[in-house]
């Protein structure tokens, strides 16, 4: 058993870390004082919860901060199902930063992959030398050779149509 207790992604100071350290104690986090990079946004039913996500993402947060929805900001998610899980808010994420604008597009498995989507890999290719967890984007999709290409860290990576199910949309 190996227990992680030091932070070493922010300062010892920082909002994330005082509210990361009440939640492990069973307690709601303190706001007092606030900190630059610690915000609770007191939502209570799931269709408010979403909407609130995606203004965030898509306008709040990049306004405020000067991020790139598409690279600089992560949504995690406990769950897949369920109106606030990770399959929904991938959707609903996708429309508002990746709309459908008649790029080439993929139905498979429930989602609809598109040229400009963030994704997932799901499973450890070692041929491929892509890993569960790694994070691409797709740069291509060919229906005519039916492959998908997506780019992980500088590493471009084809997919055939039916080894697309290694790959979720990670919005």
């Amino acid at each position: 058993v190996v227990r992680l207790t030091r932070v070493f992604r922010q300062a010892a100071e920082s909002g994330i870390v005082r509210a990361a350290h009440d939640i492990l104690q069973g307690h709601m986090p303190t706001l007092d004082p606030p900190a630059p990079d610690f915000f609770f946004v007191q939502t209570d039913e799931p269709p408010a919860i979403v909407e609130r996500i995606v203004s965030l993402v898509a306008d709040r947060i990049p306004k405020r901060f000067g991020l790139n929805p598409l690279t600089d900001i992560q949504v995690l998610s406990p769950m897949n199902r369920t109106e606030l899980g990770v399959t929904n808010l991938n959707t609903r994420l996708q429309t508002a930063l990746n709309p459908d604008s008649g790029q080439p597009r993929l139905e498979r498995f429930g989602q609809s992959f598109r040229v400009g989507d963030r994704v997932l890999q799901t499973a450890n290719d070692y041929k491929k030398h892509v890993y569960n967890g790694d994070l691409g984007r797709i740069e291509e999709i060919d229906p005519t050779d039916r492959v998908l290409r997506a780019r992980f860290d500088g590493k471009l990576v084809d997919y055939d149509f039916g080894e697309v199910d290694e790959l979720q949309l990670a919005y």
